[in-house]
């Protein structure tokens, strides 16, 4: 089993660290339409600029549900195209037949 983030501390993540998420996301080849999933995505630090950059559906998958809340309130800002889902990493049920990257750590390990 994979390392759980604890929930209580999602607000010591800040605004500043979530700028430089962003950054690193536009560095990664996307296209416009690629569908992407971020396994372990917490409360969306990778999983909303990944979002904003493509137009295909974002999976985001965790196993805690705190997590995927604080994914749905963040993306309800504006982020249309996230598909929460909560799953372990192993056992992973996604809708589509290809996906073009995902990412298997939580930042900061």
């Amino acid at each position: 089993m994979g390392h759980r983030f604890d929930p209580s501390l999602i607000g010591n993540w800040t605004t500043r660290k979530e700028e430089n998420f962003f950054r690193l996301m536009k560095s990664y080849l996307f296209k416009k339409q690629d569908k992407l999933a971020d396994i372990g995505c917490g409360p969306g630090y990778f999983t909303i600029p990944a979002a904003c950059l493509t137009s295909g559906t974002v999976y985001g998958v965790d196993v805690e549900p705190k997590m995927l809340e604080t994914l749905k309130e963040k993306a309800a800002a504006g982020v249309k195209n996230i598909t929460p889902i909560q799953s372990d990493a192993e056992n992973i049920q996604l809708f589509c037949k290809k996906i073009r990257a995902s990412r298997f750590s939580n930042p900061g390990n």
